[in-house]
């Protein structure tokens, strides 16, 4: 049991119980403030995700694989020592890009079109300060493969935030859709002040436990007078030492997590003033952006949460892995194949289901036209769900085999292309363009990421074999679906035949894909024993 908590199955259940939440929160959040308040809560996130990006960016994933190092020997004194010195530096790293950004909202909302995001920007500053610890303490408790306080503190930073956050927007509301923004940002920040309290708690708990480990085995020394039987420790390494290894192999990481955050930026600025240039009106254009960015991003991101929980925990295993000399290849298409399981069909749903699931959840607050305008944007979007299940493990595989580097090429390609794309695909598709931009940047990076994956971990991986195999199993499940929620429909409200067709499709492939042996047992024990390293 205690295995089973610690490692990524109940990680990425609890990940996909927050990520959850999260989408359920852009529904009301939508509903009370608008197309044009989303548009506006969206525009934030860019550039608070490369502040924070700047202020924790690699640091988590190294610190996870230097604390994974040292705990593959027994080397506790050093996991702590690294977790301090880079605690320091996340803290006064996001204390410097919280004050960046309050002092600058102003020039970068005139610059992204709208100069109402300047009061949003207000809300959500102070949470790039307590995100940089909260990356800190995630990387370090998954660097020792436990994902419990990280699972934890993040379903706690969900729930905080849709009900703090719902409240706050709602009394906002009434002075325009500006400060509603604003105060749905202002709960982004009050959740991460709850997730920081539940981390501290966790790490607390992790001392008693490190200093009782302590005592029993200076009992034992003292009272046998054998050195034998203490747990031999290594020397602590100096702070800068320390300080030195985790850069090393945070700046690459840093790098490669930059490219995205920027690219958004980007796309914020180009989105909003290419719209406006073809005719559209600011706050049309940032109805757009909003529903881009909002409703089908949050859906479209659903099903990755699922993968980048499985890529988080596969980062520390494969460090051990090539630690002890051993070939990473077997474990990583092993992840490769179980990220398209659950790829393929969520795609697959998202295209078939797409004007019934935005009709379900926004049909009170957006217009017929903007849920059309959702509808397809979220067919053409479904597609990067099948990219980003694979480059995401992909690129931990890379990171893991110390080719950190890699994935931060391969991504500032597929950024470099999206930016051509939007300006060249705006002008010919509108806001679809923009879409067609973003499946490109995906499909090139994972193209790329792949093969280098490859390479290093010297994998045979037969990805078309793979993907048909899925295509076939998720082509089954939509069509499931689809009957079901075509024979529901007849008697019940479009809403409850949705979920219950979905629901039992879903249980209908879970069922298949157990009896069929399409998942082995020695392929789930590797989400189910975290300490067992592959």
């Amino acid at each position: 049991m205690k295995a089973f908590f610690g490692g990524g199955a109940f990680f990425a259940a609890l990940c996909l119980v927050a990520k959850g939440i999260g989408a359920l929160y852009r529904i009301p959040l939508t509903n009370i403030m608008g197309a044009e308040g989303i548009g506006l809560y969206q525009m934030v996130f860019p550039l608070y995700s490369v502040l924070l990006t700047v202020s924790g960016g690699g640091l988590p994933g190294a610190i996870s694989k230097t604390v994974s190092a040292f705990s593959a020997v027994g080397d506790t004194e050093n996991t702590r020592r690294t977790l301090k010195i880079s605690l320091l530096v996340l803290t006064l790293a996001g204390l410097a890009a919280t004050v960046l950004l309050i002092v600058f909202r102003d020039k970068i909302a005139a610059l992204q079109g709208n100069p109402l995001a300047a009061t949003a920007y207000l809300g959500i500053a102070p949470a790039v300060a307590f995100v940089a610890v909260i990356s800190c303490f995630r990387g370090y408790f998954q660097g020792k493969l436990d994902m419990l306080p990280s699972g934890i503190s993040q379903v706690v930073e969900q729930v905080v935030k849709m009900v703090v956050g719902l409240i706050l927007c709602s009394r906002f509301l009434q002075y325009g859709v500006a400060y509603a923004a604003f105060g749905a940002l202002l709960g982004v920040t009050v959740s991460e002040m709850a997730a920081t309290a539940v981390l501290l708690v966790q790490y607390a708990f992790d001392t008693v436990r490190f200093r009782k480990r302590n005592i029993v085995r200076l009992g034992k020394f003292a009272s046998e007078q054998s050195a034998e039987l203490c747990v031999e420790q290594a020397a602590p390494l100096p702070y800068k030492t320390l300080l030195k290894k985790v850069l090393a192999v945070a700046f690459p990481i840093t790098l490669g997590s930059l490219v995205l955050p920027l690219s958004s930026v980007i796309d914020s600025i180009l989105v909003i003033n290419l719209l406006t240039a073809m005719g559209e009106s600011t706050s049309q254009a940032t109805r757009f952006y909003g529903i881009l960015n909002g409703p089908v991003g949050s859906l479209v991101n659903m099903p990755t949460v699922i993968t980048t929980s499985l890529s988080v925990l596969l980062l520390p295993k494969i460090s051990r892995i090539v630690l002890k000399k051993k070939d990473a290849g077997e474990i990583a298409e092993k992840f490769i194949r179980i990220s398209l399981l659950i790829a393929v069909p969520c795609a697959l749903a998202l295209i078939l289901f797409s004007d019934e699931i935005l009709s379900v959840l926004y049909r009170r607050t957006l217009s017929a036209d903007l849920l059309n305008v959702g509808g397809t944007l979220l067919r053409i979007s479904a597609l990067s769900v099948l990219y980003m299940s694979l480059l995401q493990p992909a690129a931990a595989v890379l990171q893991g085999c110390d080719r950190a580097y890699k994935p931060a090429v391969n991504l500032l390609k597929g950024a470099v292309l999206k930016a051509a794309l939007t300006v060249i695909l705006i002008r010919v598709a509108g806001i679809y363009g923009a879409s067609i931009a973003t499946v490109s940047c995906f499909a090139l990076t994972c193209i790329l990421n792949v093969s280098a994956m490859r390479k290093c971990a010297e994998t045979n991986l037969d990805l078309p074999r793979l993907f048909k195999s899925a295509l076939v199993a998720g082509t089954a499940f939509v069509a499931t679906g689809k009957l079901l929620y075509l024979l529901f429909k007849s008697f019940l409200p479009a809403s409850v035949a949705l979920i219950a067709a979905l629901a039992l499709a879903a249980a209908a492939y879970l069922a298949a894909t157990a009896l069929l042996k399409g998942v082995k047992r020695e392929e789930l024990a590797l989400f189910v024993d975290a300490k067992k390293d592959g």
